[in-house]
């Protein structure tokens, strides 16, 4: 091992990056239940157009909301709230019992905190002059 060297690549390779991947999911599969990871992810259509809409996947019984968006016009409508509600009652269909998310202070904390989601973690300042906030919620 005399011959290790840290490379820093700002391009790298997609077969090195599923090594990394593929190594880690060895790891915690030795350590953890079957995470049984499958994507989700719950539309609002007008027509044929893409109006709103959340995504994110399950995994180890957590439902985790990577993006949730309504578009300007129906905002305030509770279109966000229904989409919450149709990811989380996919997520409990699939047996999970609680879901976690990240938003920042430019977008809706106050909105899911309406919704029942907990604050257990901020990084202030970032982006620069905002915070990002962590939420969790248990059913």
């Amino acid at each position: 091992m005399s011959d290790l060297v840290i490379e820093t690549r700002d391009d790298p390779p997609p077969k090195e990056v599923r090594r990394l991947e593929s190594n880690l999911g060895a790891f915690n599969r030795e350590r953890a239940e079957p995470s049984q990871y499958r994507p989700l992810a719950v539309f609002l259509r007008n027509g044929s157009d893409l109006v709103g809409g959340a995504s994110g996947y399950t995994h180890w019984k957590w439902l985790f909301v990577a993006h949730l968006w309504v578009a300007s016009p129906l905002r305030g409508g509770g279109w966000g709230r229904r989409l919450m509600q149709a990811m989380e009652a996919a997520a409990i269909r699939r047996g999970c019992r609680a879901a976690h998310l990240d938003t920042f202070s430019f977008q809706a904390l106050g909105f899911y905190e309406k919704l029942g989601y907990q604050r257990f973690g901020t990084l202030a300042d970032y982006p620069p002059g905002e915070s990002r906030y962590f939420l969790y919620k248990k059913w």
